[in-house]
């Protein structure tokens, strides 16, 4: 088989980010991978988990949150998963935590796969869309940052029409209304300097898909996606 490495998706943060993820990875299997037969896609685990503290703007109780994500990890570990990927960025914060409690477990960090997308494709400044969590607690400010990437965050103005947008998609909402908001944050980016914009939300992972903007988008939640299936690969040359 060609995948020998068992994935795990820990999604519910919110539910649509992560069934968008789990498409993703059937997707990318076929695309990428020639998939075809039931044996030819990976082998994943997706625990969406009805996530308490959190909302809108993100992590809102972080010692509820932190809890809640070591005690599902640890059932990861138990169903022999080798490779995770949480389909939300803000839970990255615990992900240096996470990955040093499970050490035999490659957990992809979404921002950083953002950052090394963006450096590897020449950018020198990059505008980021995240969940107000995840700004304060700078995850992809940092990423980028450690590339030589300059920069640009939203506004306050901009951050409540982003925090407004998370949670319209939270509810299911990817019409019209959304597509407009989202494409005025991208002419405002484009206007501020930012020549590709960097969707740090996993919400905003499927809106990034659906609709186009005015510059390119780099979608952490997709090259992670992309990150955990070449890990999980096993080459042709190295199978029995």
């Amino acid at each position: 088989m060609p995948f020998s490495k068992k994935i795990g998706l820990f999604g519910g943060a919110g539910p649509w980010a992560s069934a968008h993820a789990a498409v993703t990875i059937v997707q990318k299997a076929q695309w990428d991978y020639r998939a075809v037969q039931d044996d030819d896609y990976p082998e994943f685990v997706l625990r969406s988990v009805p996530l308490k503290g959190f909302g809108a703007k993100g992590i809102e109780d972080s010692a509820i949150v932190r809890e809640q994500l070591f005690q599902h990890f640890n059932r990861f570990a138990q169903d022999g998963v080798e490779v995770a990927l949480m389909a939300c960025n803000s839970l990255h914060t615990f992900h240096h935590e996470l990955q040093t409690a499970h050490p035999k477990m490659c957990i992809v960090n979404l921002p950083e796969e953002g950052a090394e997308t963006a450096a590897l494709h020449g950018y020198k400044t990059v505008g980021v869309l995240s969940s107000e969590s995840a700004l304060d607690d700078n995850l992809h400010k940092t990423a980028l940052e450690a590339k030589g990437i300059k920069v640009i965050l939203p506004t306050p103005d901009q951050q409540a029409r982003i925090n407004h947008l998370i949670y319209r998609v939270m509810g299911g909402n990817t019409g019209a209304e959304e597509a407009q908001i989202f494409r005025q944050l991208s002419r405002e980016y484009e206007e501020a300097g930012a020549p590709v914009l960097l969707s740090g939300c996993t919400e905003l992972s499927y809106l990034s898909h659906k609709f186009q903007s005015n510059v390119p988008v780099i979608d952490c939640l997709y090259v992670s996606v992309a990150k955990a299936m070449k890990l999980a690969w096993t080459e042709p040359a190295q199978m029995k």
